[in-house]
């Protein structure tokens, strides 16, 4: 989104992105994009077009309404999740793999495990579960409720992707989901993040 496409969280995305298509191999990826975010949309199809193509980078677009902040006009909300989960099943993936849900309270993002037909199975990235470790985040009732229908999305998950073991200890303990469909990738697969290497001077 456009708030967290300059966060940690979306740097991560963005750099996750790149290193899944450069490694693709013989498999086949489609980097979905929403449309609401139309600047940055263009920037990461910019971005990421030397990587994956135009065929595979694809744009879909819905109301301009609908954050959780926000829930009138009533279902507009849910007239977008139809939306983005009928042209994710026309994608026809084996797999759908989700940057993250914890986005669209307060802006257009569309997040949640997609229904878009059949028995396709998600994954989701988890970057961490703090408003669960500190509840005073949670203290306004409309946060909350928005909060744990996003937890709810999470477990429907086939196997989620954690940023650390820390995280993926949290999902165990705090969500009470079984070990063995979270597993720690990490994120920090950018240039920024790898180890230099040093000669005997520098090690000194």
């Amino acid at each position: 989104t456009a708030q967290s496409g300059k966060r940690g969280v979306g740097r991560y995305t963005r750099h996750f992105a790149k290193a899944l298509v450069e490694r693709a191999g013989s498999d086949e990826i489609i980097l979905a994009l929403n449309g609401a975010f139309a600047d940055s949309a263009r920037e990461l199809r910019s971005e990421l077009l030397p990587f994956a193509g135009h065929d595979h980078i694809r744009t879909w677009s819905s109301h301009d309404f609908g954050q959780a902040l926000y829930p009138e006009p009533a279902g507009l909300r849910q007239s977008n999740q139809v939306i983005r989960d009928n042209f994710l099943g026309s994608l026809e993936p084996d797999f759908l793999f989700h940057s993250g849900l914890f986005e669209g309270f307060d802006d257009f993002a569309q997040t949640g495990v997609a229904k878009p037909g059949g028995n396709i199975p998600n994954g989701s990235m988890l970057h961490d579960l703090n408003p669960l470790k500190f509840p005073d985040l949670l203290a306004h009732p409309q946060v909350r409720s928005w909060y744990e229908g996003k937890l709810d999305d999470l477990r429907k998950a086939k196997l989620l992707f954690t940023m650390s073991e820390a995280v993926r200890q949290d999902a165990i303990n705090l969500l009470e989901l079984p070990a063995e469909r979270i597993v720690t990738i990490g994120a920090g697969v950018a240039p920024a993040f790898l180890k230099p290497a040093l000669d005997g001077a520098q090690r000194c």
